[in-house]
């Protein structure tokens, strides 16, 4: 098994971006600050808008298979992880570009100067994201959500009503 720093690092961020984290204090980011992307990459900044409000509320993870259950809840721009119902991580702060192609989506980590970059597509109920390990470069397309360890993960989750 492929034990580098990069690999549990990876497997760290995908748990926290789907199954869990640590509650801590929320980092504060103004929403006037510019998108911290990679070069060749769009650096529009945008008004969330729309899309801030279609992802405000709770969300089932259903792909990979095996983070099946974890739900997150968006609120504004932070977002709570949970895992069988149990609260395992709160407080992290979203920060979303929908006129990027594709659209961004970061994650702010709390009492963390570390960024996890990535993708996003929301169709309808259905919202996908791709996310490259913290500090690592954006992903550009969406991967294999069971092959994590090949540059970026993708996770896929559908709206509780």
């Amino acid at each position: 098994m492929n034990t580098s720093p990069k690999f549990i690092l990876m497997f760290g961020m995908f748990a926290l971006l789907g199954c869990g984290s640590e509650s801590t204090t929320p980092v504060v980011h103004s929403p006037a600050e510019p998108l911290d992307t990679s070069p060749g990459e769009q650096n529009a900044q945008a008004t969330d808008g729309d899309d801030l409000q279609l992802l405000q509320g709770t969300w089932e993870q259903t792909v990979p298979s095996f983070a099946k259950g974890t739900t997150i809840t968006i609120t504004g721009t932070k977002k709570a992880v949970y895992n069988a119902q149990q609260l395992v991580g709160d407080n992290i702060t979203i920060e979303i570009d929908p006129t990027a192609n594709p659209k961004v989506w970061d994650e702010h980590l709390p009492n963390s100067d570390h960024v996890i970059r990535g993708i996003y597509k929301l169709e309808g109920d259905i919202l996908t994201r791709c996310f490259a390990p913290a500090d690592d470069p954006r992903p550009t397309d969406f991967r294999s959500s069971e092959r994590p360890n090949v540059g970026g993960a993708t996770a896929v989750f559908k709206r509780i009503k």
